[in-house]
């Protein structure tokens, strides 16, 4: 009894005492049902049962309690793939003891189940949870919604996802025809600054927090090339930004392209430029197992991919890998031994700036805020040790090319709230712009033409290959997502009929939002309703309009958005 209270004084942190209470009910009516029913079958299992599903519930508590959110069986999937054995061991403990309290619950509920004798009650019991779970779905408890999502197929989200399975399709149908086209490039013809392209892609870069206290060297770097100040990573996963990045494809709401095998089947950016005769490498400063990215990388035929295997055990490192100078150092080291004519290199690193941003203790002194009361503090802080690190690179980049015929580009692989918006500290929750807006830097050798340049208006990680395709004069397919901007780049005009979309899979509450035009369209499939935010009048997104909360509807305004 003790334990149960702590669990609801606990719980009533995020919602009202009643509420909890309220659903604590429910979930004890639910589990004496269950006992009653699988008791017929086995005792055993008449307990054992119901102390799985109270652990699970116990578990989404937790989470709850964390996130002030309800658990999504995506995310948990997603969570369970990409964790590495260490992390996932030590959640063992926790489990067991949650496991232990779920027993002692149910076995109370035996008692209390033997104790009962009329069977008409049990009937009564039944009508209560039916009536609660179909007439009173606000009041259901996080267990029965999130067992709702599970079988629950949204209209919307079915045909978004449609869509996806339709660009992995043609992305396949294009695959012979790019590949001829690569294979026909003279390589004489192209120019010096596409010897070597560079992909550093650097951790939770929230484009909000781009300025010149925070990112200088960041900043210092765009002078040399073209800024994108306002520029939308398309997810809130690293595997997801880099699909969106190397096979300009959105992303799914249900799994990864390497989780399905996808990526053995469509043609991405590595691959294309192994038929242009460069030499590609993936190198990263964490685990490759996490999230399959070593599957995936080889999937995409990368030639070589590299992880902990160019470090030294005694190497310095945090809780997400190698610290950055030294990974620079390694890095550049190696690039340099085994680099040929032609190269490709995509560079992931994030240890410094990764969730829960915390300042590693040496470097207290050397951050914005030493004492940070805040989230956003806490980010600013490990963005800032993240920028310091960069200059590293930035000058091992160009001792590497010393004839700069490169070119390079720096980009976060997605954003991280900043708490711009009450309660936005978590990436897995909500869908304002600071959750998708992260910053782009493109270098272009020692071209002066493309040199301290700033561009405006809205593009993504989509688009980026379509334009390196450009660039090479390989014509490639364009999409409702995605779209070169090396049009806008030379001041061309050009007429851009695109919608950008931006996947949320772990939050029912927002998980589509597609914009077009300054509009954000947003799609809740909790309330099953579109909200329409017209982000140049609204840049805070505060006066929402809600234009359709009937299905019909819904379906309607996405198809001719997307149509």
């Amino acid at each position: 009894m003790i334990t149960n209270s702590l669990i609801l004084i606990i719980s009533s942190w995020t919602s009202s005492a009643f509420l909890n209470l309220y659903k604590w009910f429910q979930i004890i009516i639910f589990l004496v049902l269950l006992s009653y029913l699988f008791s017929k079958i086995s005792k055993i299992i008449g307990i054992f049962l119901p102390t799985i599903i109270y652990l699970l519930y116990l578990i989404f508590i937790v989470y709850f309690t964390l996130f002030q959110d309800n658990p999504n069986f995506y995310f948990i999937k997603r969570l369970t793939q990409s964790y590495n054995h260490d992390i996932l061991l030590s959640l063992i403990y926790p489990l067991i003891i949650l496991f232990f309290i779920a027993l002692l619950n149910c076995l109370l509920i035996e008692k209390i189940r033997l104790k009962i004798k009329n069977k008409i009650i049990y009937f009564i019991l039944l009508i209560i949870v039916l009536v609660q779970f179909f007439i009173l779905p606000s009041t259901n408890n996080e267990l029965f919604s999130s067992c709702r999502d599970l079988v629950y197929k949204d209209k919307v989200i079915e045909f978004y996802q449609n869509i996806y399975l339709e660009l992995i399709e043609k992305s396949t149908e294009n695959r012979e025809s790019i590949i001829s086209q690569a294979q026909k490039i003279n390589q004489n013809n192209i120019p010096s600054y596409l010897d070597n392209i560079i992909i550093l892609q650097v951790e939770s870069l929230n484009g909000f927090l781009v300025n010149e206290k925070n990112t200088p060297n960041f900043l210092k770097i765009a002078k040399e090339g073209i800024l994108f100040s306002h520029f939308y990573s398309n997810s809130i996963e690293t595997i997801l930004g880099q699909e969106n990045l190397l096979c300009s494809l959105p992303g799914s709401f249900k799994s990864t392209l390497v989780a399905n095998n996808f990526d053995q089947k469509i043609l991405c950016w590595p691959e294309i430029m192994n038929y242009l005769g460069y030499k590609t490498f993936f190198l990263k400063s964490y685990d490759l197992n996490f999230a399959q990215t070593g599957e995936f990388m080889q999937n995409l035929r990368f030639d070589e991919i590299h992880a902990d295997e160019i470090m030294s055990e005694d190497d310095p490192q945090y809780s997400w890998g190698f610290r950055e100078d030294i990974f620079y150092q390694k890095t550049f080291d190696y690039i340099q031994k085994n680099k040929e004519k032609r190269n490709f290199l995509y560079i992931e690193i994030g240890p410094t700036n990764h969730w829960p941003f915390i300042t590693p203790l040496e470097l207290k002194d050397s951050v914005p805020y030493k004492n940070p009361k805040n989230h956003r503090e806490k980010l600013i802080n490990t963005t800032f040790l993240q920028d310091e690190y960069l200059i590293i690179a930035w000058e091992k980049i160009n001792e590497l090319f010393p004839e700069k015929n490169y070119t390079l580009l720096i980009l976060g692989d997605h954003s991280w709230p900043a708490e711009f918006h009450q309660n936005n500290t978590f990436n897995q929750r909500m869908a304002f712009e600071e959750n998708f807006t992260t910053s782009l830097v493109l270098v272009m050798g020692d071209e002066e033409k493309y040199k301290n340049k700033k561009i405006n208006g809205a593009y993504s990680h989509l688009d980026i290959m379509p334009t390196f395709l450009d660039l090479f004069n390989i014509n490639y397919p364009d999409n409702k997502f995605s779209k070169s901007f090396w049009p806008k780049i030379k001041n061309e005009k050009f007429s851009s009929n695109k919608v950008i979309p931006l996947v949320q899979p772990s939050d029912n509450k927002c998980p589509l939002s597609l914009i077009k035009n300054n509009l954000k369209y947003q799609y809740n499939e909790q309330k099953e309703q579109i909200t329409l935010y017209d982000l140049e009048k609204d840049p805070e997104e505060k006066n929402g309009e809600v234009i359709s909360s009937i299905p019909e509807k819904n379906i309607k305004i996405i198809k001719e958005l997307l149509k």
